[in-house]
C-alpha cells in the first residue's frame, strides 16, 4: 500500500492552560497542597479513595535510595576523612567510586581506598610517605616500569 501526502498548512497556537481562569487556579491550587501532604479527611472521600493508597515498588525503591544516599552523604560530611578525601576526589562522596570498585575484591578495594587516602600500613617504612614508597622507593623500580609503559 502506498501513502500519498498532501500539502496542509498546520497553525499552532498558545493557549493558557490554566491563567485567568478560577476554577482551574483552583485545581492547581489544591493539587499542589495535597503533594506538600495536606489531605482531606478520610470521611469527606468516596470509600473508594480511603485507606492505604497503593505505590509501584519501584517508585518506593527510588524514593528509599534517594533517602539512604542522602543520609550516606550526610555521614561522610561529618567524618573526618572527609576533608582529605574532596582533595582527592572532588566528585566525593558519588558513584565513581562503586564504578571503579565494582570488579574488584574486598581486599583490592579496600587497598585503592588506603591508596586515595593515604592511610596505608607500611609497617617498617612508616617514616616515609606513600609517595616515596610507591614512586621512589628502589625494590619497587621494576613494576614501576612496567606500569609506565603500560599508562604510555
Amino acid at each position: 500500500m502506498q501513502c500519498r501526502c498532501t500539502e496542509k498548512a498546520i497553525m499552532i497556537r498558545w493557549i493558557p492552560g490554566h491563567e485567568g481562569i478560577y476554577e482551574n487556579e483552583r485545581a492547581d491550587e489544591q493539587a499542589k497542597r495535597v503533594a506538600e501532604g495536606d489531605s482531606s479527611l478520610a470521611h469527606l472521600l468516596p470509600r473508594s479513595c480511603r485507606g492505604h493508597i497503593p505505590i509501584r515498588s519501584s517508585v518506593a525503591c527510588q524514593g528509599h535510595l534517594r533517602k539512604i544516599k542522602t543520609k550516606a552523604t550526610e555521614i561522610f560530611a561529618a567524618s573526618p576523612r572527609y576533608s582529605w578525601m574532596k582533595q582527592i576526589d572532588t566528585s566525593m562522596p558519588s558513584l565513581r567510586f562503586r564504578k571503579d570498585t565494582q570488579g574488584l575484591s574486598c581486599a583490592q578495594a579496600t587497598l585503592l581506598v588506603q591508596l586515595r587516602t593515604g592511610y596505608v600500613s607500611l609497617q617498617k617504612h612508616l617514616h616515609k610517605t606513600l609517595h616515596h614508597y610507591l614512586m621512589i622507593y628502589p625494590v619497587h623500580g621494576g613494576p614501576r616500569s612496567q606500569m609506565e609503559k603500560v599508562l604510555h
